[in-house]
């Protein structure tokens, strides 16, 4: 395992150097602190108020939780599985970092294990953002001890190592057995996700009856039609068991809370080892199969839906429309972008379909209110971590080749608006197609349903312009992995005021909102003047995520080396 302490040293010294030049940007810390932290605590009180409102029914209490935290933990390890295979196929096979270590004298065992290391960080931050608060919020309103929060910290670091190794694995065995195809990972998993929507939706589906919604039984119903994220053989069960063993009062369930752990340990041990005797021997074979894989060869010239889409951008540049057509390529030609694309919004997709199925179009109109701006808030915080993710790094994937980009007969300014064209056209047409649907099947009154329109497209605009710009301003060009590059300072920077910005824009819609729910008519003055000062309030907020980011960026992007 030499091999294997030298490269983690590398990467201990390459963080310490990068840490160092950070003493220079004092100011970016700090707002990324900031925010960071903010974020940080909203999570922990909304999740405290819910488990407060639990509280009201004790008898109820672990019941409810139980079926909450394995759901929860569920779903996290099927998205943790989806990241965890991007990036470990990403970095196993396309990195040009593992190019140069395959020509070390270093076993392509320690490599992988190496590579390994990497994507359970950068695929698992998010969920030890998510899941803390979670878990400080539960232990708070349980009053439980200090030893329940460090107990907890312990089993959720030895739980991301189980889907870690599952979706790693899975990348090494599909390009071991299947080389020439580098869709099959993507197409598998897009196939796994494609299960979970019929699933989703038949469960949905199935709630038809029940009773009246909001009620008990109602609640007993949904959550029984959930229960198959309660097998004892899945390991977000062992998990929710356990926390619920450690927050047990007045002392915790020490017996069963250590049985829960020694699973996880057990098979997160074993799940490695299998997967690292795997790469022992598939690694280098998989490895230069994928290497030497001739790609399909493609035809010469404009397909018919290219000539459809430069006669649909007709509004644009012709230059423009290249840039547009070129990302549009290249997005299409990426399972890892598409794939994703699909799955989270296809989800909404199924939701805002089944809306009636719970009866929500028949209650009463502050309950209508509040779920279609629910809905538009999930609809929002999507798309902001998608243009976080697959915006941002879209000028730093150009990499060595941007000198191209200097090259090119037309100023850089053009470049960028080329790129904000291809988010904001694509963004708009998906999350207001999800926004027609849902005012749709809510029966909303058409002043209201506008009005989420017009929204979700100042939304689009902002997010583009901060995801362009921003990434104008802190690009990467040294780094082929989209996952690395939006885990760094302008990534992160991007993602907390794109969720900022959101946070704000909602904020200001809610106005109007609750003008309509406390008075029941569109008609009344109070009203309208509430709805100009929330749109006034919006369109300028967006204006400025727009124009503030794009004009640094295309300052930063005049000054770059070509």
């Amino acid at each position: 395992m030499h091999g294997l302490y030298v490269l983690f040293h590398k990467s201990i010294r390459e963080l310490r150097n990068r840490s160092r030049t950070l003493t220079h940007s004092r100011l970016k810390v700090a707002v990324i602190t900031f925010f960071a932290v903010g974020f940080w605590f909203g999570l922990y009180l909304l999740f405290r108020e819910g488990f407060s409102f639990l509280c009201n029914f004790p008898d109820l209490l672990d019941w409810v939780m139980e079926y909450l935290l394995s759901l929860f933990f569920f779903s996290l390890t099927l998205m943790l599985v989806f990241s965890n295979g991007i990036i470990g196929y990403t970095g196993l096979f396309r990195a040009r970092e593992t190019w140069f270590l395959m020509s070390r004298p270093i076993p392509p065992g320690e490599i992988f294990l190496y590579k390994y290391s990497e994507a359970v960080i950068f695929s698992s931050w998010a969920f030890l953002f998510l899941g803390t608060p979670l878990m400080a919020a539960y232990g708070r309103v349980q009053g439980a001890g200090p030893a329940f929060y460090v107990l907890t910290l312990l089993l959720f670091l030895l739980f991301i190592f189980i889907p870690a190794a599952i979706g790693t694995g899975m990348a090494l065995l599909i390009a071991r057995f299947f080389p020439r195809s580098k869709k099959a990972l993507f197409l598998s998993l897009g196939a796994l996700g494609l299960l979970l929507l019929v699933l989703a939706s038949s469960k949905i589906l199935s709630l038809r009856g029940v009773t009246t919604p909001f009620s008990g039984l109602w609640m007993k119903g949904v959550l029984e039609r959930f229960d198959f994220a309660q097998k004892p053989y899945l390991p977000s069960f062992w998990v929710a068991r356990a926390v619920i063993s450690l927050a047990r009062q007045p002392a915790m369930d020490v017996e069963a809370s250590m049985f829960y752990f020694g699973e996880i340990l057990a098979w997160s041990l074993f799940l490695v080892w299998l997967a690292w005797r795997a790469a022992e021997r598939w690694y280098l074979r998989a490895w230069s199969l994928c290497q030497s894989a001739n790609p399909k060869p493609r035809r010469a010239g404009r397909s018919r839906f290219e000539d459809l889409l430069y006669r649909a951008l007709f509004f644009l540049d012709p230059q423009l429309r290249h840039i547009v057509g070129k990302d549009l390529k290249t997005f299409l030609r990426d399972p890892v972008q598409w794939s994703q694309f699909l799955i989270f919004f296809g989800l909404l997709f199924i939701y805002f379909l089944n809306l009636r199925t719970l009866s929500y179009d028949e209650k009463a109109a502050g309950w209508k209110v509040m779920i279609s701006v629910l809905n538009l808030s999930a609809t929002a915080l999507t798309l902001s971590t998608f243009t976080s993710r697959f915006v941002f790094p879209q000028l730093s994937l150009e990499g060595r080749r941007f000198w191209v980009i200097g090259m090119v007969p037309m100023r850089r300014s053009s470049i960028l608006l080329g790129k904000f064209a291809f988010s904001f056209v694509g963004s708009t047409v998906i999350s207001e197609l999800l926004i027609l649907i849902s005012t749709a099947m809510l029966r909303m009154p058409v002043e209201l349903s506008l009005l989420h329109a017009l929204t979700m497209l100042a939304i689009c605009f902002g997010l583009s312009g901060l995801s362009v710009g921003l990434g104008a301003m802190y690009p990467s060009f040294n780094e082929d992995n989209p996952s690395k590059i939006v885990a760094g300072f302008g990534g992160t920077l991007n993602l907390v005021l794109s969720l900022f910005f959101v946070v704000l824009i909602i904020a200001l819609e809610a106005g109007p909102c609750h003008r309509y729910y406390a008075l029941g008519a569109i008609g009344d003055a109070e009203f309208r003047q509430s709805l100009g000062v929330s749109l006034t309030g919006i369109f300028a907020l967006s204006a400025l995520a727009y124009a503030l980011p794009m004009a640094l960026g295309r300052r930063a992007l005049e000054r770059a080396e070509p």
